[in-house]
């Protein structure tokens, strides 16, 4: 019986990753005109694509020679081959690359990707060939994707620049209602690629060092076999604890799958993180390891883009206003007298036992009712798809976690206690291991050294405050030499390493932490890294603390 029932949830987990990753896409093609001609070859290009890349080869189909951008301009593409060299994945970039002839000088922003202060129209037939997949490059649709496209392209950055020139347009004019631009009401002129000393160097250092021990930072970025077998032994874990816990029992059930469910996010991470593996539709399902932390759609746009780009901006990063109802995390944030109780230790654990219920029902629920995720980033537009799966998410947790325990014990109490300690568990691991790496003195106020421009865009020292830079001044590292702390903490005690290069898996990490500190130092950077995790939680608990009071601003 309790192997039938195991193999009931197992099956019912892999149905969750199918219908959050196959569903969107059979919505999406109801919406395609029904043309056999040109529906039929689309599809299968894309799945003869995805075929090959899970068998280690990628296909490098023609050029076309005429075509349409996605604003509708008409373009000419070159015939000549300048990969110059490159990997296959970079070289598979090449693909319709093509400048445009005809720049859309009225073109709506939300249809354009802004680098560095330029404009590109990337064409649809570049999204569907893009090497880490359509989701990954429509993250930056319509938004400021220059930390994403710079931090995703490390070690490729003269090929990339040299595709991307193709597709670049004139300033467009604004016709942007989106939340993301309503205090950036201004179009940015065009300027000239900003250089980050600290970061070319620190890249250069870091291929080298991983080239040094035998690792291509291309084509080896992603989960090693071991760690892909350590993903497989804790998702068994997971499915069988959650057997466990929908049998009723508290402790090897309920608490057990919580912890478990905590371990599985590494691979929903790193599969948010597009470092699972090359294939982008595997690193698609593997996200949905997140199934018992947070919504994986929701997931994608909160923190792969908006937290990773603008860490601890207050007006930019939603990590900073999820408990804005019961703590202060920023000293923007307007006084309220519920504030005064973070001063307690036990206030501040208490509210973090609600994370997972938050991230699971409460925020995604808004977001479906915003379409936006606290006013500040905003979901895809008119997308049903997306809808849908999120949808299927939050009626898939309810019904997993807090639904069957009371069907299977047929005691309301019972159940309501497994729920509980189910949700408490992965809701304090996650607070635990996520929050503090960036909720301190040092790191809340370094995001707050960058000066404001005339015209209200941040402007950074050169120098001192690059994109790079801040990052390594927000993050938090700590207990670098324990590996328990590395398994434990889903690979999140090297935090700064993470948000320098986050499309390396986390396996990668400990390895260039050394280079990555070093370089810091040469550049007088201040690279916090802690010696335990307590050391760690205190210096958060000391920021709470300190704002609890109405004077601390």
């Amino acid at each position: 019986h309790w192997i039938t029932s195991l193999l009931f949830i197992d099956t019912f987990f892999l149905i969750t990753c199918i219908l959050n990753t196959i569903c969107p896409f059979i919505l999406s093609r109801c919406r395609v005109k029904c043309d056999s001609s040109l529906v039929i070859p689309i599809s299968f290009q894309t799945l003869l694509h995805s075929v090959m890349c899970l068998k280690g080869y990628e296909p490098n189909p023609s050029n076309r020679k005429v075509g349409k951008s996605s604003t509708g301009i008409p373009f000419k593409c070159d015939d000549s081959n300048e990969d110059g060299g490159m990997s296959k994945e970079t070289s598979q970039m090449q693909v319709n690359g093509c400048r445009n002839n005809f720049p859309a000088t009225s073109s709506d922003r939300s249809n354009l990707w802004e680098i560095h202060g330029r404009y590109y129209d990337i064409s649809e037939n570049f999204v569907k060939v893009h090497p880490g997949g359509s989701h990954a490059i429509l993250l930056g649709k319509g938004r400021d994707c220059t930390a994403l496209f710079e931090s995703y392209h490390p070690f490729t950055k003269q090929h990339t620049r040299r595709v991307l020139a193709k597709y670049e347009v004139v300033s467009p004019l604004l016709n942007c209602d989106r939340c993301d631009y309503k205090n950036d009401r201004n179009v940015r002129p065009s300027e000239d690629t900003v250089t980050d000393e600290f970061y070319d160097m620190l890249k250069q250092r870091v291929e080298k060092h991983l080239r040094e021990n035998h690792i291509d930072p291309i084509r080896d970025r992603c989960a090693t076999l071991s760690r892909l077998l350590y993903y497989s032994l804790i998702l068994c874990c997971t499915i069988y604890t959650g057997f466990l816990h929908c049998q009723g029992f508290v402790i090897k059930g309920s608490f057990l799958f919580g912890i478990f469910g905590w371990l599985t996010g590494s691979l929903g991470h790193d599969g948010g993180h597009f470092s699972v593996h090359r294939n982008p539709i595997v690193n698609k399902v593997c996200t949905n390891g997140m199934f018992l932390l947070c919504n994986p759609i929701m997931w994608q746009y909160q923190h792969t883009y908006a937290h990773h780009s603008h860490t601890n901006d207050f007006d930019k990063d939603p990590d900073l206003h999820h408990f804005t109802v019961f703590l202060r995390y920023h000293k923007k944030m307007v006084f309220d007298r519920i504030y005064k109780r973070q001063e307690s230790v036990l206030y501040i654990i208490l509210t973090y036992t609600f994370v997972t219920f938050g991230e699971c029902i409460k925020i995604p629920w808004g977001a479906l009712c915003q379409n936006s995720i606290y006013g500040i980033i905003e979901l895809e537009q008119e997308s049903c798809k997306q809808k849908f799966s999120m949808l299927v998410h939050i009626a898939l947790y309810i019904y997993i976690v807090l639904i069957v325990p009371w069907m299977t014990t047929s005691s309301l109490a019972l159940g309501s206690l497994c729920a509980s300690v189910h949700m408490v568990t992965t809701g304090l691991h996650f607070a635990f291991f996520s929050q503090i790496n960036h909720i301190n003195e040092d790191s809340i106020l370094a995001a707050g050294s960058e000066g404001r421009r005339e015209d209200g865009h941040p402007q950074r020292d050169k120098a001192k405050d690059t994109w790079a830079i801040t990052q390594v001044k927000t993050s938090n590292n700590f207990a670098p030499d324990s590996y328990f702390w590395y398994l434990y903490s889903n690979g999140l005690n090297f935090q700064i390493e993470h948000h320098l290069f986050p499309g390396l898996n986390h396996c990668h990490l400990p390895l260039i932490a050394p280079v990555v500190r070093k370089t810091c130092q040469e550049f007088d950077v201040n690279y916090n890294c802690y010696f335990s995790w307590t050391d760690l939680m205190q210096s958060t608990i000391r920021w709470l603390k300190k704002l609890s009071k109405e004077c601390s601003v």
